[in-house]
């Protein structure tokens, strides 16, 4: 492992952890992003959010890890919507958000969507054809 850099603690980005109307965000990003919501569910746009939901990644029966994205946004017609909001994409993040993209994309009731900060791609899956 190089110097400075842990995928398990965010040593490597200059991210603060910022606390809002008591609840504790990864970045001012994030934050920001997290009054956004509370705006839009203020307005009567959106009908609720929980941030930092945790989903469990299995595949063929087995617990592959967990996957905690930043926000899973209840949207007024049912439509659950989960919000990665990044800045810095780590390998680690990288492989997780995949396994989540392949797993839950073609729901209909469930919506993926990344907010970003900075120039950065995420690839996600290609769909095999059979």
């Amino acid at each position: 492992m190089r110097l400075g850099y842990n995928i398990y603690n965010q040593s490597h980005c200059r991210a603060k952890k910022q606390t809002i109307d008591g609840e504790c965000y990864d970045s001012l990003f994030e934050a920001s992003y997290a009054q956004e919501l509370k705006l839009k569910q203020r307005a009567g746009k959106i009908s609720g959010f929980t941030p930092h939901p945790k989903v469990d990644l299995v595949v063929c029966g087995y617990k592959v890890c967990a996957y905690t994205p930043d926000f899973l946004v209840e949207h007024l017609d049912g439509l659950m919507e989960y919000v990665e909001c990044k800045g810095y994409p780590t390998p680690l993040f990288r492989l997780r958000y995949k396994l989540f993209y392949a797993l839950y994309a073609d729901k209909t009731s469930i919506k993926i969507t990344m907010v970003q900060q900075g120039d950065f791609n995420i690839l996600t899956p290609k769909k095999i054809k059979k």
